[in-house]
């Protein structure tokens, strides 16, 4: 298991098509990209690197992760209510992964790839990895039941095109006989 990493690999791609935060901010969408980019540079470099010095101190890097990580939590509850939880389950389950292959996602969409991180950041700041093992038998189970889940899911494509296949074979046949 060396060099597994899973959901930490993620990277956005040029996912801003539909800026609309100039009235919010000021910014536009190219000012607002060179601050996400800056910041995810920050994050990714780490409070201390050992590959170079990195651009902030290990105080300011934590107070960045720290605010953050608290923004993503108050932007995802004031956006979830009782009262539209069917709404947004259709639509995070409609919300993919651009840059993978849609028909071998790792995650059936970003949310579960925002869930699957979490879990994952969970195992390096649990204290002593307190609970990687849990999270290992969790992350284990998961990968079964999407494995087996993907596999059925598989056959039941597959033997669906062989219906279609196999009734458009008869209505040709039909068709020849009449």
């Amino acid at each position: 298991m060396d060099g597994l990493q899973g959901p930490l690999q993620f990277h956005m791609g040029d996912l801003l098509t539909n800026w609309k935060g100039h009235d919010l901010t000021g910014l536009t969408k190219e000012q607002f990209l060179t601050a996400f980019n800056l910041v995810t540079f920050t994050l990714d470099v780490g409070y201390f690197s050992v590959r170079s010095a990195p651009p902030v101190g290990a105080q300011v890097w934590a107070s960045l992760v720290s605010t953050i990580t608290a923004a993503i939590g108050r932007g995802y509850a004031c956006s979830h209510s009782n009262a539209n939880e069917a709404f947004l389950n259709r639509l995070q389950a409609a919300i993919l992964d651009p840059s993978q292959n849609k028909k071998d996602l790792p995650f059936q969409n970003m949310f579960d790839q925002l869930t699957a991180t979490t879990e994952h950041l969970h195992t390096y700041l649990a204290p002593d990895n307190e609970g990687a093992a849990e999270w290992l038998n969790v992350l284990k189970e998961k990968t079964r039941l999407f494995t087996d889940q993907f596999v059925e899911q598989s056959i039941r494509e597959a033997l669906d095109e062989w219906k279609v296949y196999q009734i458009r074979e008869r209505a040709n046949d039909l068709e020849a006989v009449i």
